[in-house]
């Protein structure tokens, strides 16, 4: 699990790294599932501190969210604590619930990362209700193209997600992340590419002088002055940052 663990380490973001267009494009990801949530037993598979998860519940009946990060949930224990909210530090390919546990199930950002996708997957459609939706993201790859993150061991493009999840799931149903503003080009490359945070000075450097004013020129938008507002979730998946699969039906065997 050591690759998950430097992924826990390096990929989660946090505006506190200046990683604030990738707080917002995830919490994005969180208010489209809630409009699912009300009232209903909620499990959040990659929590992480425990934001989305958060906003979840306050409309959800009970929720629990897990990790397999333990400073990740410590966290998230200490800081976000509601009586409808659980963390736990678990491994998602062996989930600790019983059968038919959960009405709404949520795995934002994981599937890439992992070795066993399969064991994954067989295990939400275990712990889900009969009429329960699982809504799982992933990053689109465009034209084949696998992207340069160290901590993705498969990207995934929409007909391979999909070939993925319809072994396990009867009904699947794509929806894409996307910005709404235009970001400086040079800026998202780096940003795409710094998984650690360091870029923050670099970037702030860049809007001075010429790149400013091509900024100006063209239209495009510094990442750190993008809002959660700016992203929205349609049924296009043309150029989509990440594709949102709700996903249901009885469960598969493999």
């Amino acid at each position: 699990m050591k690759h998950i663990e430097n992924y826990l380490m390096g990929e989660r973001p946090s505006i506190k790294r200046g990683q604030r267009y990738l707080v917002y494009e995830s919490l994005c990801r969180y208010n489209f599932a809630k409009g699912y949530c009300c009232q209903r037993n909620i499990l959040d598979i990659g929590c992480g501190e425990g934001f989305g998860t958060a906003l979840l519940a306050d409309s959800a009946l009970k929720v629990f969210g897990i990790d397999y990060a333990g400073e990740a949930i410590a966290y998230a224990m200490s800081n976000l604590a509601k009586p409808n909210l659980v963390f736990l530090k678990m491994d998602c390919a062996r989930l600790g619930f019983h059968d038919s546990r959960f009405d709404i199930i949520t795995a934002f950002e994981i599937i890439e990362h992992l070795s066993n996708p399969e064991r994954f997957l067989s295990e939400t459609s275990r712990v889900l209700k009969d009429n329960g939706l699982v809504i799982i993201s992933s990053m689109q790859k465009h034209g084949g193209i696998k992207s340069n993150n160290p901590f993705h061991l498969k990207d995934y493009s929409r007909e391979e997600l999909m070939n993925a999840l319809s072994g396990y799931y009867k009904y699947v149903e794509l929806y894409g992340t996307h910005c709404i503003r235009r970001i400086n080009p040079f800026q998202q490359f780096v940003m795409d590419r710094d998984h650690f945070g360091i870029s923050r000075s670099i970037r702030q450097r860049l809007r001075s002088g010429l790149i400013s004013k091509i900024e100006k020129l063209v239209g495009t938008t510094p990442p750190e002055e993008v809002w959660e507002r700016d992203f929205v979730v349609t049924r296009s998946l043309t150029k989509a940052i990440n594709i949102i699969a709700i996903c249901s039906g009885k469960r598969l065997k493999i």
